[in-house]
């Protein structure tokens, strides 16, 4: 069984089912793994029934993107090569008859590759004008879908940003930019480091803190 752990300071194991299907354990940092897991399959009948009584994708549905709410509006169409678009205030998904047996995963599918396609853009547009200032030049920057950070700096200055982020409004996603960028010149969380972040964004402590209080709602 495929599932995310997001550990906090809590004293009990709780799992919940997220509107896209996906089992969360929220753990207490002590518990292990092997703990977790003979739990998850003493909860497995539940989990079943959480997963197929998930609400299914209808007109009218919201989304979020860059911390902002957008409608999903379903339409009808005969034209195989029409899939889905954003005219800035929601996504139109174009259904045909193949389409409807298997509507919310084509809709998720669908809706996957857009956010990536528009985040990606707008990563490369953000990451440009936030290495200037910083006085940095990334090597690579790609999109990635990750469990268990936000982003990461190799020691040849590729920087890879968590697809997660394109839920987060704009203002966290910088935070998480220019964290990468600083680690261009300082592979470390040295005190040196956190002043070059402080520098570029004085108030990062407040996005830290709106990560830690919100990773569990950033599932796609």
């Amino acid at each position: 069984m495929e599932y995310t752990i997001i550990r906090k300071k809590r004293k009990t194991l709780g799992i919940k089912v997220s509107q896209q299907g996906e089992v969360i354990v929220l753990a207490p940092y002590q518990v292990n793994i092997k703990t977790i897991e003979n739990i998850l399959a003493k909860r497995k009948d539940w989990i079943v029934e959480a997963k197929n009584s998930i609400k299914r994708y209808v007109s009218g549905d919201s989304f979020l993107f860059l911390g902002e709410e957008y409608v999903i509006n379903l339409i009808e169409t005969q034209d195989n090569n029409k899939s889905i678009e954003f005219n800035g205030s929601k996504f139109n998904v174009f259904i045909n008859e193949e389409s409807v047996n298997n509507l919310n995963n084509k809709i998720k599918e669908l809706l996957y590759s857009k956010y990536k396609e528009d985040f990606l853009k707008m990563i490369n547009y953000r990451m440009s004008s936030l290495a200037q200032i910083i006085g940095v030049k990334p090597n690579e920057v790609s999109v990635r879908y990750q469990k268990t950070i936000w982003g990461s700096c190799s020691y040849d200055d590729n920087i890879s940003i968590n697809f997660k982020l394109a839920l987060a409004p704009l203002e966290v996603v910088d935070y998480i930019l220019i964290h990468e960028l600083c680690h261009i010149l300082h592979k470390n969380h040295s005190k040196e480091f956190w002043m070059s972040v402080q520098t570029i964004m004085p108030n990062y402590k407040e996005k830290r803190k709106w990560l830690k209080a919100n990773s569990c709602n950033l599932l796609f």
